[in-house]
């Protein structure tokens, strides 16, 4: 996803779902668009106005065709087809970083890649804390458009679940 509508060719305007940003802003997906660089050619990258980096998801560049290899420090893309490597990410922090260097802008896209399992919280927390066992379930079912397929591991007690199943003792 990016929000810098020049990096998109082939682009179409079209609504989309809400999106959150750290700190709580919101933005809204306003279109989709193709990212080229050189050989490699990433579809269906979402346009939202007002996003201040670009995010590639490893999936997506999965689903267009490159393996992807991450390692302590470098995160390393090979075509499928050929195994011939087409580009690298150095990690900062838990971010792995990309410089596309034939883009104007020389910005840099951030792979996002979380030990944390913050994205399937956040599924819990929209779906009302619903159990993690039954989001499992519409992830495998495909039973919902949108949600993500992602691995919901329970790895801490939800503050707000643990209030809900807490019991006055009868005086």
């Amino acid at each position: 996803m990016t929000g810098t509508l020049e990096l998109l060719s082939e682009y179409i305007q079209k609504e989309g779902s809400p999106v959150a940003f750290g700190g709580n802003p919101k933005g809204k997906v306003k279109g989709y668009g193709m990212v080229v660089k050189g050989e490699i050619k990433v579809n269906q990258v979402s346009y939202v106005n007002g996003l201040k980096h670009n995010l590639i998801s490893a999936s997506q560049l999965c689903d267009n065709g490159l393996d992807v290899l991450f390692k302590i420090k470098l995160c390393i893309m090979y075509k499928c087809d050929t195994k011939i490597e087409v580009m690298r990410a150095n990690r900062r922090g838990d971010l792995y970083l990309i410089c596309f260097d034939t883009f104007q802008s020389k910005e840099e896209i951030c792979l996002v890649s979380s030990i944390k399992n913050e994205e399937a919280w956040l599924w819990h927390t929209r779906f009302c804390h619903l159990n993690f066992h039954t989001l499992e379930k519409l992830v495998k079912l495909n039973l919902v458009k949108g949600l993500p397929n992602i691995k919901f591991e329970k790895d801490h007690l939800c503050s707000a679940c643990e209030m809900g199943k807490t019991q006055k003792i009868f005086p």
